[in-house]
């Protein structure tokens, strides 16, 4: 019994994804409280209501006063059933988190949470309040899409190292078919840029996850390995058989069969902001896709947007008005503004903004610097400038919602050029498919590095400063060890995450037929070991698997302000015979740390070939 709701600021269920076990119990229920006689007989609509007002909304009043008043909002709770709720707020929606296994961590139900809402603003940007005004016609379809993709992104977390792990994994080929792809890939492009006249700003090929080749052109923005796999993600889900359900923004009937997809995503930038790509996904051979990358018009308009948001709510936070620099954030704001009314002028887009500044004029007629700063200062002024604030910052989503509106392709529309593109790379890797394939599911073996490490029975090295992963085929063994699968792996990766939130920086535990390590550490130029110039506080450590945040940058940036351009920060998990010596096992990973920073190194040299 699991699901994921969530709810607006007006207690109204904006997403809805539940199992029929859940289903089920709330029909019971809500039949027993006579709600679908409320609604003649919809009993769809009345197990919603039953749970919104029953069951929900007591939890979101709690969840609002414990944030409000004591700022320390409720995070978890279990019914009398021994149900476990697990709550979070993100972008103004109240998520619930429902499991009926008392088993589940919370973190686990907290990883749905954070991984749904990530993948709802890859499709709508900063315009989230589209999604919640879906007219009720089409909401199932949606909420069905998102359920789906949903159910994807963790099944890829389950069974996927890169997704795990949230780093990208590369495919090994030798020079000669490395060349073969990357010439192939240039080709395709010049072919899209001469047809449709496309700026194409990354091109991905991918075999199984992995990635192939990749290559970016001059001044593109770069995309951090969250973005790299929210478009593998999304790139395999539109493009595979798991994705059965209704698709996004089409029918059953108009689903691309021909393994071509179009669409319009939104990746993140800076703390709050949002540039659109439109992407090109195309299916070569099983478990090969080509994605193009491309340019939108308007791009600057988008950030642009995205910063006068921010600006804003540095106005209008709670404490904000009450201190002395507010005179500073509203002149930033003003600044950002007539930055926007310039890039809009250019493109004679200035209308939309003419209401946006009518009611920032009203808002500063009542002199928004100058209000008083004692504590018996008056509360309906402060109730005004609120709503105000609150209506300023609803038009900057609007404009932006009129501006880049999610999903207005139409699948039917794809342009030409693609199957052609699809051709192209069919012609020219028909003779290495299979080979290719094969690379993609078996990519390195552990018996390689057992010459020198022969009690290392596995093993995951991230370079996090780059967002790459390099690690061994995992069901590769000889020692007839069957308990050595995925669900060791995600045990490893836990132990890691448990660390951090210790604080320490690495950690050895022996458990059954297994040795497990983690360790994380910093090196500077020439590969050579530093310290940080800080200690090192873990704060909250994202669940596994949300691609969410940036929490190896930051910490990163925390233990080196001075110098955190120039450190890389690296992890590595290994998995040991149990039966070795804690020396032995120091020694084999210092030896496996040193042959893995040499081919992490290449693999960089090699990706820059590629651009």
């Amino acid at each position: 019994m699991k699901g994921t709701i969530a709810l607006n600021a007006k207690s109204d269920i904006i997403f809805w994804s539940v199992d029929q076990q859940l289903t089920d119990k709330l029909k019971e229920k809500a039949i027993k409280a006579d709600f679908h006689k409320m609604f003649d007989g919809d009993i769809d609509t009345a197990l919603r209501t039953y749970a919104a007002l029953q069951w929900l909304q007591p939890q979101k009043v709690s969840f609002d006063c414990l944030n409000s008043v004591m700022n320390n909002p409720l995070h978890a709770s279990k019914t009398d059933e021994g149900i476990t709720m697990v709550y979070q707020m993100l972008d103004g929606w109240f998520y619930v988190g429902i499991n009926g296994d008392e088993s589940v961590r919370e973190e686990v139900i907290l990883r749905r949470i954070r991984i749904c809402h990530q993948l709802i603003k890859v499709h709508y940007g900063l315009s989230l309040t589209s999604f919640t005004s879906i007219p009720s016609n089409k909401r199932q379809n949606q909420w069905a899409y998102f359920d789906n993709l949903l159910n994807f992104w963790l099944h890829l977390c389950d069974t996927e190292q890169p997704f795990l792990f949230e780093a990208v994994e590369r495919v090994k080929l030798d020079s000669i078919l490395s060349k073969i792809c990357i010439t192939t890939m240039k080709e395709a492009i010049d072919y899209n840029v001469k047809s449709s006249g496309e700026k194409v700003q990354h091109a991905i090929l991918l075999q199984n996850y992995k990635i192939i080749s990749i290559y970016s052109s001059e001044n593109a923005p770069e995309l951090e390995c969250g973005d790299l796999l929210l478009i593998i993600g999304l790139s395999y889900f539109l493009l595979t058989e798991f994705n059965n359900s209704v698709a996004y923004g089409a029918t059953k009937e108009n689903k691309d069969d021909a393994g071509i997809f179009r669409r319009n995503i939104f990746l993140p930038f800076g703390n709050s902001g949002f540039i659109p790509f439109m992407i090109h996904g195309i299916r070569i051979f099983p478990g090969m896709i080509f994605v193009l990358v491309l340019k939108v018009d308007m791009e600057r308009i988008a950030k642009s947007l995205c910063d006068c948001a921010v600006k804003l709510n540095a106005v209008k936070g709670e404490d904000t008005i009450n201190k002395k620099d507010i005179k500073t954030k509203i002149t930033a704001f003003e600044s950002e503004l007539r930055t926007l009314g310039t890039l809009l002028r250019k493109k004679n887009l200035e209308s939309h903004l003419g209401d946006l500044v009518s009611v920032w004029t009203k808002l500063r007629k009542e002199q928004l610097e100058s209000i008083p700063t004692s504590v018996n200062m008056q509360n309906n002024l402060l109730e005004k400038i609120e709503r105000i604030l609150d209506a300023i910052h609803d038009r900057i989503m609007s404009i932006f919602s009129k501006l880049f509106p999610a999903n207005t392709i139409d699948p039917e529309q794809c342009p030409s050029g693609l199957q052609k593109i699809q051709d192209i790379f069919r012609a020219r890797l028909e003779d290495y498919k299979d080979f290719i394939q094969v690379k993609g599911i078996y990519n390195g073996s552990i018996t390689y590095y057992n010459e020198t490490c022969p009690g290392l029975l596995h093993f995951v090295f991230i370079d996090r400063t780059n967002g790459r992963i390099i690690s061994p085929y995992l069901g590769d063994q000889e020692n007839n060890l069957e308990e050595l699968n995925f669900s060791v792996v995600k045990q490893l990766r836990e132990f890691g995450v448990f660390a951090l939130k210790c604080g320490c920086n690495s950690i050895a535990v022996r458990k059954g037929d297994f040795y497990y390590t983690y360790r994380m550490w910093f090196e500077g130029k020439s590969n050579s070991l530093v310290e940080p110039e800080r200690v090192i506080r873990v704060g909250n450590v994202h669940p596994v698997g949300t691609v969410c945040g940036d929490t190896y940058m930051s910490l990163t940036r925390y233990g080196f302000p001075s110098t955190s351009s120039s450190v890389q920060c690296y992890e590595i998990f290994t998995v040991h015979m149990h039966t070795l010596s804690e020396e032995i096992v120091i020694q084999e990973n210092n030896i496996l740390i040193g042959t893995l920073i040499q081919e992490s190194n290449v693999e960089k040299d090699s990706i820059l070939d590629t651009l």
